[in-house]
């Protein structure tokens, strides 16, 4: 999918922490915060949660959210790995999936992303 016109509606100060670890905190929980409360999803972390609601999203979307989770995972319990191997290509890919995202939540709650 390519660039949408929206702007991040909630990135402002998510991506901008110079820290790989606060950024990965930050972004993984307003994803699943979104996933939670517009779609309804369950789990324990963002991998559950993406895919308790698979049969709602896009598969674009879905391997995004898994790519994102796997990162945070990976931040958080492996001790050798010590920040985002491509720290543009993280950031690039949140953003994409906030904003297919919001698509997903506006088309099937009529949900203004303004209202997020």
């Amino acid at each position: 999918m390519g660039k949408s016109q929206s702007s991040h509606y909630v990135t402002k100060g998510l991506t901008k922490s110079k820290n790989d670890f606060e950024l990965v905190i930050r972004t993984s929980k307003e994803l699943e915060y979104l996933l939670t409360k517009y779609l309804g999803a369950r789990g324990k972390g963002l991998h559950e949660k993406t895919n308790s609601v698979e049969n709602e999203i896009s598969q674009y979307l879905a391997g995004k959210l898994h790519f994102i989770a796997t990162i945070r995972n990976r931040i958080v319990h492996e001790r050798d790995f010590k920040g985002i191997p491509n720290r543009k290509e993280y950031v690039e890919a949140f953003k994409e999936a906030q904003d297919e995202l919001a698509r997903t939540i506006e088309q099937s709650h009529r949900v203004d992303r303004h209202q997020f």
